[in-house]
């Protein structure tokens, strides 16, 4: 390679390290040369050698770097690990992250001369999942953002219709009951959002911004029961039968909980948290549950309890006329 060629393509990995995707436009401004097809050149040699990966055609290609270069300095158990994980987001099919996993556990020979035949010594029974086969380039910019601290230019589609964020800088991303979510601010000073990454419909990658020093996701999710945070945090106490008592007793379902064995059997979690997903929680136990405080959620509780059961009357006295 000559030496200036050498130069170009040293400076082109630099500025992609930097930036993590350019135009040729952008590539011959950051390194000072007027000249489009000595770029192209050294571009086309980061391509041919796996390095680079090319988007696009005409004036909309653009240059990324490859991100699943390094996968094969990994132990043996490093790939069994590799393989559950990448059992456990079979819905991330289709996008880079999941290219990546796939490749990582593609080279078995060493797993299997060691431990037989993983797919039927691992199993994983599959969940219901998002899916996000159809937006790879979202969710790979998505992702881009949040590693390289760039503000997102967003259109979100909300349950009350589309909105437009000009300058969304993510924080982080969420990986919850087998979905994506995207933490971040909408607005300078704003309050920290939860974004569904299904539910956005178009991303554009912007100007770099500084990452808040004081963010931690862990603070901002744990007080909640689950991933939003909806409504106000509450001394919380549900009561368990005894025939569930045992399922209730053997998770940790929030952080702040603590066990109460009953005289006759029963089980009493009480909790500090709220939000949407609470009273889901609830409904998943039945009639094997009961809210004992707060009395709003119970209230709450038992009113979509009876408007279930209006229903199932309904149907039941339609169906025996």
């Amino acid at each position: 390679m000559a030496g200036e060629t050498r130069d170009i393509v040293v400076g082109l990995m630099v500025a992609l390290y930097a930036r993590g995707r350019l135009t040729n436009k952008e590539a011959r401004d950051v390194l000072g040369i007027d000249d489009p097809k000595r770029i192209r050149r050294g571009l086309s040699r980061l391509v041919e050698q796996g390095v680079v990966q090319r988007h696009g055609e005409g004036r909309d290609t653009s240059y990324v770097l490859n991100p699943m270069m390094q996968v094969d300095d990994i132990t043996v158990m490093d790939r069994v690990a590799l393989r559950v994980g990448h059992d456990a987001l079979d819905f991330l099919h289709g996008t880079l992250l999941g290219e990546g996993l796939s490749k990582a556990v593609a080279s078995e020979q060493q797993v299997r001369a060691r431990y037989g035949d993983l797919d039927r010594k691992l199993l994983h029974l599959p969940e219901p999942a998002a899916d996000y086969g159809e937006m790879g380039d979202v969710l790979d910019d998505v992702i881009d953002g949040v590693l390289r601290e760039r503000q997102l230019h967003m259109v979100y589609r909300a349950r009350s219709g589309e909105r437009v964020y000009e300058a969304f800088e993510p924080y982080s991303l969420a990986l919850y009951r087998r979905a994506l979510y995207l933490m971040g601010r909408g607005w300078e000073g704003g309050p920290v959002l939860r974004l569904r990454v299904d539910r956005i419909v178009s991303v554009e990658r912007g100007e770099p911004f500084d990452y808040p020093d004081d963010w931690d996701p862990k603070t901002e999710v744990e007080p909640w029961f689950g991933i939003f945070a909806l409504g106000t945090l509450d001394r919380v106490i549900i009561q368990f039968d005894a025939e569930v008592a045992d399922l209730v007793r053997a998770r940790t379902w929030h952080p702040t909980q603590k066990l109460r064995e009953l005289p006759d059997g029963r089980i009493e979690l009480e909790m500090m948290t709220g939000g949407l997903e609470l009273k889901r929680f609830v409904y998943e136990w039945g009639a094997t549950c009961e809210v004992v405080y707060p009395l709003a959620l119970r209230e709450q509780v038992a009113a979509e309890l009876r408007r279930a059961a209006e229903r199932y009357e309904r149907v039941m006295a339609s169906t025996a006329q």
